[in-house]
């Protein structure tokens, strides 16, 4: 089996040799993240500090601080970016 990405990566932030573009902010479960395929500035992600393959796997914990968290960095993305959705 191949390696994970997501956990190599998880595991670089652990050890403290990430770069600033992927260790921006961490909580007990996730990670936020630029997303490391792509130039678009502001391509943020969160990643589970854990092996998670499917979202019925993450803990309730897990759950509730992700939904906080998205909704926090979706706030903090548009106060510094000024980005704003198309429709």
């Amino acid at each position: 089996m191949a390696e994970c990405v997501t956990c190599a990566l998880t595991l670089q932030r652990d050890k403290g040799e990430a770069p600033l573009w992927d260790n921006i902010f961490r909580t007990q479960y996730w990670d936020v993240v630029h997303s490391y395929n792509t130039g678009l500035p502001g391509w943020l992600v969160l990643v589970a500090r854990r092996h998670i393959a499917a979202i019925d796997e993450m803990s309730e914990a897990e759950a509730a601080e992700l939904g906080n968290l998205l909704r926090q960095v979706s706030l903090s993305l548009k106060q510094v970016t000024g980005c704003r959705k198309h429709t």
